[in-house]
């Protein structure tokens, strides 16, 4: 007589690999994921401060003071303007906090500037104003606003 041996299921073998793909697989997806995330914080902080321009240089075409916001603050909560309910843009959750800001209040300057820790990243605006030594850790980076209404320049991006 002969002697059937029937195989259900998997070896340990076999599932022992099926589960080192699965694993190979979630790493590469969270590493493609991972760089996502840091791109959408960057990109919300760069909306953030060019709202904050063009809010700054409206400020200035009517006549008000604008204000500075907290340096090293990521939500500084104070008016962007003096006659005017709308704050500083809130960059918590972006890894970016404000870092300089010059306004020298006359033919409508300014400049706003946010940055990682370390500088690793900025975002610079800006309005009829060069701010090329004013925010020079970056060598090359052009910061001259001189002629342009409300912009921002970005670095590291």
């Amino acid at each position: 007589m002969q002697n059937k041996i029937n195989k259900k299921g998997f070896t340990l073998a076999e599932l022992m690999v099926a589960i080192a793909i699965i694993g190979i697989l979630a790493t590469v997806v969270m590493v493609s994921l991972n760089g996502g995330r840091q791109r959408a914080k960057s990109t919300k902080a760069l909306s953030a401060l060019e709202s904050a321009a063009k809010l700054a240089e409206i400020c200035l075409v009517r006549g008000e003071t604008v204000s500075t916001p907290t340096i090293g603050s990521a939500n500084p909560g104070n008016k962007i303007c003096s006659e005017t309910v709308a704050a500083y843009p809130d960059l918590t959750g972006t890894n970016f906090t404000y870092t300089n800001f010059s306004n020298p209040g006359s033919n409508l300057q300014f400049g706003i500037g946010a940055s990682t820790p370390g500088g690793a990243q900025q975002i610079v605006c800006g309005a009829n104003l060069n701010l090329n030594g004013f925010f020079a850790s970056h060598p090359g980076a052009d910061y001259n606003f001189v002629g342009k209404s409300a912009s921002c320049v970005t670095y590291g991006f």
